[in-house]
């Protein structure tokens, strides 16, 4: 018996008309339409794939994503590379896996095995990616329903939804991470077995994704059809869709990037098949994750751009799922925060892991911006073809970051020519997140520690017309070793840059300088050391812990030795000018690295795609580097000076001061005060109190201050951000990190351009 309810239902989510193309979906779905309904019934896996495995017979490729499936060769899969087919007889599946799945019934999963014991699941790939194309099948197939009101189309998928209805409940539990041992797990996996971080799934390879979204879609779409019995949507309703929810809401909440996506295909599920449970419970987890995740600044935890768009992007789709209401106050700050993450040609900043490739639209004009929640400045300027932005930052490490602290990014003329690698899957990520990788200073050829190490602010000022300036203090990101880790950028006019870095501790430093990687050299490098052995696979990223590591990723050094002390033109950057102040006794180094960008994720091609790069090493334990870099050319000469730099220009001589009590540039009427101190006696409807009445002067950056040494600044009042308790004496975070400090809170600021 039809039911009378299912044959009017209208779809919860109709499909957008763009996607109701009958030519391209009669294309896609020949295959499935062309099978008899035994045959096509017989081609839905009775087994859970695997995502994650790769071809070892090439190295090409990237994350163990080498193998590809054909419908018309449904027993096999083969290489998109080097072209080799699974089973093959030079890989035999010779060992068998048997384990009981959540029935009760054995399921035996074949594979080869290398000689070191890593083992290659081919059949389960096969079977994973049968799921994929047929699930995509189905929702093409409900497409064309909904285009054509043919019920034909509709009977085919209901058929295919059966039976993944019929198969589900079978499918074995699993653990499917690249180059790591795949697990498939016996019987009935209760909650409180769950791996960490999502990593038990069932419909695909992480429980994130284990809702079958494109067959919920199919269902939706073609209940109004009258071809499922109320009996038969009942099982697709209770064996797929409700035991993916329930599989999925079992993990332990812990709001991640990827928890929104999560929410929105419960929210989808919950909607469609009228289930409240699952429609509500997103609601108070997006309000506790906008509080928990993102920084007061709106900034999102991680600090990676491509991270927070996708991120903030899911979060609005939760919200548009659920329907009604503008959204609140805490998305619209994240909006503006990611805003200002961008270069000029539209891309998101590379900054820590995020793809290099990944835009928006392109600024009209560049402006200096600070994050102080987050620890990431910009200065910049400069309108069109004409706009420049250096970027430095000391964010700790919060998921997704590099050992970058204090790294420079710099876009000029048209194009970053000081690179931030970003975000990869090759076997060379190791390298991308390698502080020698960097563009700051390397202590005893050491990796940046990275967790909690949050940086401090000392000062950003881009009030003046013609000097932008800012620096940072990042001493965690070398503990029990740096006792300074500073550095400071002055920019003039839009035309040069002033490096001044400063570091204390350790035995050797070096100053790394990174060329365009946009513009990588595809000629071949010299070879490595013959000693270093290179990350097999991306899930070596533990190899960049030891010393020197990553220093085996440069490529044909080339050393010039210093005898004494001045300014040395380096232009071995892809075409950037640097005046760098070298010291007697300083060894100078330029050579190539990894660029990473134009292997376009193939590890076979990472070593033809290389960028030049600086380094100069200095010994002894104090170093002072001094470095300026041509934002536009016109530098014809730099001094040291007793209290800085003297940098000569075609037209003028600047001399630039700088010191514990600020900046001085005379010439253009710039300077930057000492800074000033008061007590915290209270936060009062967002505004912060001082003892004995000091108030900063209006639109100074202040920071608090904490007694044990954490740095707060506030480009604004601080609103719900902070509670003080003067009694107790404690600082209390409301926002992402959600710390507290007990003991004095000194407020700080600086008046600029007090001369």
């Amino acid at each position: 018996m039809i039911s009378l309810a299912l044959a009017t239902a209208a779809a919860i989510f109709p499909p957008a008309p763009a996607e109701l193309d009958v030519p391209k979906l009669l294309a896609a779905t020949a295959h499935v339409r062309n099978l008899n309904e035994d045959a096509l019934r017989r081609m839905v896996p009775v087994q859970s794939g695997l995502h994650f495995v790769g071809c070892p017979n090439c190295q090409s490729g990237r994350q163990e994503g080498q193998l590809v499936w054909d419908p018309a060769h449904p027993q096999d899969v083969s290489c998109r590379y080097c072209r080799h087919r699974y089973p093959s007889p030079r890989y035999p599946m010779r060992r068998t896996l048997e384990v009981r799945n959540p029935r009760g019934e054995i399921h035996k999963y074949a594979y080869w095995e290398d000689p070191a014991g890593y083992r290659y699941y081919f059949a389960a790939r096969r079977d994973d990616l049968a799921r994929e194309y047929l699930a995509a099948q189905t929702r093409n197939l409900a497409l064309l329903y909904v285009a054509t009101r043919e019920t034909g189309y509709a009977r085919r998928a209901a058929l295919l939804l059966e039976r993944f209805a019929e198969v589900y409940p079978g499918w074995c539990y699993h653990y499917d991470y690249p180059f790591r041992q795949k697990q498939i797990f016996e019987g009935l996996v209760p909650p409180e077995r769950f791996l960490p971080g999502m990593r038990t799934a069932r419909w695909t390879w992480w429980a994130y994704n284990d809702m079958p979204v494109p067959l919920l879609e199919a269902y939706d779409w073609i209940r109004e059809a009258g071809v499922l019995e109320e009996n038969r949507a009942a099982r697709i309703e209770r064996d797929l869709f409700r035991a993916a929810a329930g599989q999925m809401l079992a993990n332990a909440e812990t709001y991640s990037n990827m928890s929104p996506r999560l929410w929105g295909s419960l929210v989808r599920a919950g909607r469609i098949l009228g289930a409240a449970e699952y429609a509500d419970a997103p609601v108070e987890r997006v309000r506790a994750m906008l509080e928990k995740r993102f920084f007061h600044d709106g900034s999102w935890a991680e600090g990676a751009p491509s991270y927070a768009r996708q991120t903030v992007n899911s979060l609005r789709q939760v919200l548009s799922l659920r329907g009604g209401g503008a959204p609140p106050p805490e998305l619209e700050r994240a909006e503006r925060a990611l805003a200002q993450m961008r270069l000029p040609d539209g891309r998101l900043a590379p900054i820590h892991d995020t793809w290099a490739a990944d835009r928006e639209a392109p600024l009209d004009a560049s402006t200096p911006f600070l994050l102080p929640a987050l620890g990431h400045a910009a200065l910049g300027g400069g309108r069109g073809a004409g706009q420049w932005q250096a970027h430095l930052t000391w964010s700790g490490g919060y998921g997704h970051e590099h050992a970058d602290a204090l790294s420079l990014l710099l876009f000029s003329r048209g194009r970053e020519v000081l690179s931030d690698l970003g975000y990869t899957h090759t076997r060379y990520r190791a390298w991308t997140l390698a502080t020698a990788a960097h563009n700051t200073v390397v202590i005893d050829g050491r990796n940046q520690h990275t967790p909690g190490a949050d940086g401090a602010l000392r000062y950003f000022d881009a009030g003046h017309p013609r000097v932008q300036a800012v620096s940072a203090d990042a001493t965690r990101a070398y503990p029990e070793l740096a006792r300074k880790y500073r550095r400071t950028l002055v920019a003039v006019d839009g035309r040069y840059l002033l490096d001044w870095f400063e570091v204390e501790g350790g035995g050797v430093h070096d100053y790394f300088l990174h060329g365009d990687a946009g513009r990588g050299s595809a000629t071949p490098p010299a070879a490595p050391p013959s000693s270093w052995r290179p990350p097999a696979n991306e899930g070596e990223l533990a190899r960049i812990r030891e010393p020197y590591y990553a220093y085996g990723f440069l490529r044909g050094e080339r050393e010039t030795p210093v005898k004494e002390q001045g300014f040395v033109r380096v232009s071995a950057l892809e075409g950037l000018t640097v005046h760098f102040l070298a010291q007697a006794g300083d060894r100078l180094y330029t050579g190539t690295n990894p660029a990473i960008r134009g292997a376009a994720e193939d590890d076979a091609l990472l070593e033809k795609h290389q960028r030049g790069f600086f380094r100069a090493r200095r010994e002894g334990g104090a170093s002072l580097f001094v470095a300026v870099v041509e934002l536009v050319p016109g530098v014809t000469g730099v001094t040291r000076t007793p209290r800085g730099v003297r940098v000569r220009l075609n037209d003028r001589t600047d001399d630039i001061e700088v010191g514990e009590d600020g900046l001085r540039l005379a010439a253009l009427g710039y300077a930057l005060g000492p800074e000033r101190t008061a007590r915290l006696r209270a936060i009062e409807n967002g505004r912060l109190l001082l003892e004995d009445g000091a108030r900063p002067p209006a639109g100074a950056l202040r920071k608090l201050v904490t007694a044990d040494g954490w740095v707060y600044p506030l480009t604004e009042d601080p609103g719900g951000a902070f509670t003080w308790d003067a009694q107790t004496k404690t600082l209390e975070l409301l926002r992402f990190p959600l710390r507290s400090h007990r003991g004095e809170v000194r407020v700080t600021w600086r008046s600029p351009h007090d001369q």
